[in-house]
């Protein structure tokens, strides 16, 4: 499939697309090239998306209050966060950004291994076109990665797709592809 390679002084980033039948993965992963220690203060998965005529779904998610989310119109940014591993603490790692002239979407999940960040927003560079950004990433208030020479750290998987049906998130992909890379 598809991927890419980024090379600087210290380290490489190579980061891994997949498809799995209208399934999307993103996995990067960073390697120390140098000599020392070097130490990650921030890492994004960024998606870009034409326009700002956005809602954003979002849910909760504690003991007792499982997957408890909403529809709100992006007037600005939203995000939703874990400052820890367990995906039952706060919020969900997941984010549906829906399209009002398009009547389509695409749903985001991370399977992650640590703390986390999802957010979206809206941006005009120069107060030119706006445009809306998700970022998907490890939680970054206080990040210190530290990536020892010589080793690599893989980040979360982020899975996304699109869909059209805002009640169900056209949810029958995902089972789709998790029974097929997570076989019985």
């Amino acid at each position: 499939d598809n991927g890419f390679t980024c090379a600087r002084e210290k380290f490489t980033v190579e980061g891994k697309y997949q498809s799995f039948d209208q399934v999307y993965t993103r996995k990067d992963t960073i390697t120390n090239i140098s000599n020392e220690d070097i130490h990650v203060n921030s890492y994004k998965y960024r998606f870009t998306f034409p326009g700002d005529e956005y809602e954003v779904y979002t849910e909760y998610n504690n003991w007792c209050n499982e997957s408890k989310g909403t529809w709100c119109e992006l007037n600005t940014s939203v995000e939703a966060f874990s400052k820890s591993p367990r995906t039952n603490d706060s919020h969900t790692p997941m984010l549906a950004l829906y399209n009002k002239q398009t009547k389509r979407g695409v749903v985001f999940h991370l399977y992650t291994n640590c703390a986390w960040k999802m957010s979206v927003r809206k941006q005009s560079p120069n107060n030119q076109l706006i445009f809306t950004v998700v970022e998907i990433s490890p939680f970054d208030e206080a990040l210190d990665l530290c990536v020892k020479k010589g080793e690599n750290f893989t980040f979360p998987t982020a899975v996304f797709y699109e869909f059209e049906d805002k009640d169900n998130l056209d949810s029958h992909k995902l089972h789709k592809y998790l029974n097929k890379v997570h076989p019985r």
